[in-house]
């Protein structure tokens, strides 16, 4: 049975639990094992690299914060251009953060009340590129598929398998499946890593001033 969409992942969950009554509360077991995707208690979390992505803008002159980028969850790395170089700004805690008086070249940022501030006005409009990850959407009747399910349909599958389980009570087969789950999740961080290293996403972090 072919598994990349919403619909056939609720199809294979049925045919592998043989569980036809369980139809209505399947959706409510893919929640969960998104969920336990980004919080994996027997290890790293599922890290992907479709959720990191590059938002270009400019500063304002005098305007010392700046506006997530859409979908945002975390800011990774944050690059400013100047006179044509481009370097990355430090990260500080917002208890670190010590702004700076008058106008200047940004040195350092940090996040707090739902969005990065820097510790000082910028003198010009730098160029700023921001290294951020995003949320992967998730599966629902409306959104048919996802990252996740392109790419490693087994982690829906035994997460949403481990999650069924658990409301049956089944204990062999929560075990057997949060085993496949968690295995699948640090398969899917390893063949992640290897593309993340082989230079698919690499970023130049130029000189620092």
């Amino acid at each position: 049975m072919a598994l990349s969409t919403f619909d056939e992942l609720v199809k294979s969950v049925i045919k592998w639990s043989h569980r036809g009554d369980m139809d209505l509360l399947i959706p409510d077991f893919i929640t969960l094992a998104e969920t336990d995707m980004k919080a994996n208690p027997q290890g790293k979390p599922l890290i992907l690299n479709a959720d990191e992505k590059k938002s270009a803008a400019v500063m304002t002159v005098g305007q010392k914060y700046l506006a997530f980028p859409v979908q945002y969850s975390g800011l990774t790395a944050l690059n400013i251009t100047v006179s044509g170089e481009q370097f990355q700004l430090g990260y500080v805690t917002p208890e670190q953060l010590n702004p700076r008086s008058g106008q200047g070249v940004p040195l350092v940022y940090t996040v707090a009340n739902n969005q990065i501030e820097l510790d000082i006005e910028p003198d010009e409009a730098y160029p700023v590129d921001l290294y951020y990850k995003t949320v992967n959407t998730p599966l629902s009747a409306a959104n048919q598929t996802n990252y996740v399910l392109s790419k490693y349909p087994n982690v829906y599958l035994f997460g949403t398998l481990m999650n069924l389980f658990t409301h049956t009570q089944e204990v062999e087969n929560i075990q057997l499946y949060s085993t496949r789950f968690y295995s699948a999740i640090e398969a899917a961080n390893d063949a992640e890593e290897d593309i993340r290293f082989s230079g698919v996403l690499s970023l130049d972090l130029g000189w620092n001033p």
